[in-house]
């Protein structure tokens, strides 16, 4: 109950806080970055996405990035950013201003200029990138000269003027910034980022890829997802099963193989963005994947995921619009992906499996086998919680299980009687240091003849796996007795 004493705070008019501009970037990063632990690596991420939408859009085979101790550059050749008056805006400022100071301004919230696609939606990113830099400074190349506005903190320092940057650039846009490390304190995450450019130059073939960190220079071009698939498989040292599945359509571009291992990886991208966690994209490759095989499957004990072993593969959808879980886009969330990936994937992937029958019947029967072992293992879990007690070996109830007084295993016996007369003589005749005695109420559960699962159900099996003290989380099988005997008539039972 609240303290009826307890000072209760005033609130008042001048409580309410109003945040102009970017201010509400800086105020809360972690809405529109995420984790601040890999913040750096985010806001350089959001300009060179926008260097590969412009690649999705036709007009750019350059996606360049300088790293140094001062500020990072992004750099490509496309067809720069409007600099002119924007007619939407009450401000009547220049839309390159635009761009890089308000949220919700950008050339991705309708259909036209990125109707092919593009990781952006929300016009957010590149204005997110710019609030939480201390520095921030955009050239770009328009109507036959070189613009410019330098930034700090999300705010002009300068008025949109001419002016060339640096460099040998004869087109596109140069973005120059240096992250505000009063609110971004960890450092660049420089393996996410090599990792970032050189995925995305297998998701954008024939586009060359530069990276300059310090000194040293990395420079990427590939022929698309067939490529990917080798280079994360080339370390395996595995043999492939089968040829790999490439197909690239209007919207998808697909590569799958099978290889002689335990492990799989499927990862998957939207308009060249990384989508972790997966989504709608993901589910239908999946759903063809798993409808692929069915159709072949005579005897199916596997489930869908026992498919994907052994499986290496990736896919990158594009479409306009794309809506994601959040701002960092870890997840597709468009219902028509997965119907898109159907249809434009469904019948080739056939084929594919048609050609080669023998592949088929192995995938299949390695999902079988990998079903079985998972069951196995489930039982044997499901087993050992019978078995033990808060993490210990349990033994049979009172009644029905007369033990010893021997701390040694190996001179410890166990006598098996059927039946509680038999056991009343056992127990007079046994000696009690060493003997122990299990009584049973007659003929049990012949477990030669049932799964483990339905074995594991029966209360005299149990008792006796007690008794003995198996335990099949250990390989060892060290059992509590060095002697097991069966006290029983001479029955055909």
């Amino acid at each position: 109950m609240a303290d009826n004493n307890q000072k209760i705070a005033e609130y008042k008019e001048d409580d309410i806080i109003v945040l102009e501009g970017l201010e509400g970037v800086r105020a809360r990063p972690q809405m529109y970055v995420g984790d601040l632990h890999n913040a750096q690596f985010h806001i350089l991420k959001e300009i060179l996405d926008n260097a590969v939408d412009e690649c999705l859009a036709g007009g750019n085979k350059m996606v360049g990035c300088i790293i140094t101790p001062d500020y990072y550059e992004v750099f490509d050749e496309g067809r720069g950013i409007p600099v002119g008056i924007n007619p939407n805006s009450k401000e009547k400022k220049s839309t390159l201003e635009l761009v890089f100071t308000k949220l919700h301004a950008g050339g991705k919230l309708k259909n036209g200029a990125y109707s092919t696609g593009s990781s952006g939606t929300h016009g957010v990113g590149s204005s997110c990138t710019n609030a939480l830099s201390s520095y921030f400074q955009v050239w770009t190349y328009r109507d036959k000269k070189w613009w410019t506005q330098s930034y700090s903190k999300g705010k002009p320092t300068s008025k949109v003027i001419e002016g060339k940057p640096e460099g040998n650039y004869k087109k596109g846009t140069v973005v120059r910034f240096t992250p505000d490390t009063s609110i971004l304190k960890t450092k660049l995450d420089i393996k996410a980022l090599v990792s970032w450019v050189r995925n995305s130059s297998f998701l954008n073939p024939g586009v060359n890829f530069y990276l300059k960190i310090g000194d040293k220079e990395h420079t990427y071009n590939s022929n698309g997802l067939g490529d990917y698939i080798e280079y994360i498989t080339k370390d395996l040292n595995v043999e492939a099963l089968y040829k790999p599945f490439i197909l690239k359509t209007e919207n998808i571009d697909v590569a799958l193989q099978w290889f002689e291992t335990d492990d799989s990886s499927l990862n998957s991208w939207c308009n060249s963005s990384p989508t972790i966690e997966g989504g709608t994209h993901l589910k239908g490759l999946i759903s063809v994947i798993s409808k692929g095989f069915d159709q072949w499957a005579k005897k199916k004990v596997y489930r869908a995921e026992d498919l994907r072993t052994g499986l290496y593969g990736a896919i990158n959808i594009r479409i306009a619009g794309p809506e994601f879980d959040s701002q960092t886009k870890e997840k597709l969330m468009n219902a028509e992906a997965e119907k898109i990936v159907i249809e434009q994937i469904g019948k080739e992937f056939e084929k594919y499996l048609n050609s080669n029958k023998t592949f088929v019947n192995k995938i299949l029967g390695r999902a079988n086998e990998m079903r079985a072992l998972l069951n196995k293992f489930s039982q044997e879990k499901k087993a050992l919680s019978k078995l033990k007690v808060r993490g210990k070996a349990s033994l049979p109830p009172a009644e029905k299980f007369i033990s010893c007084n021997c701390k040694d295993s190996e001179s410890r016996e166990l006598y098996i009687v059927e039946g509680m007369s038999a056991a009343g003589t056992a127990r007079m005749a046994r000696n009690p240091y060493n003997q122990e005695i299990l009584k049973l109420r007659g003929k049990i559960m012949n477990v030669e003849r049932v799964n483990l699962a339905r074995a594991y159900e029966s209360e005299d099996v149990l008792n006796v796996l007690k008794a003995i003290g198996f335990d099949p989380s250990n390989k060892e099988r060290n059992l509590r007795v060095g002697k097991i005997m069966l006290l029983c008539d001479a029955d055909s039972d």
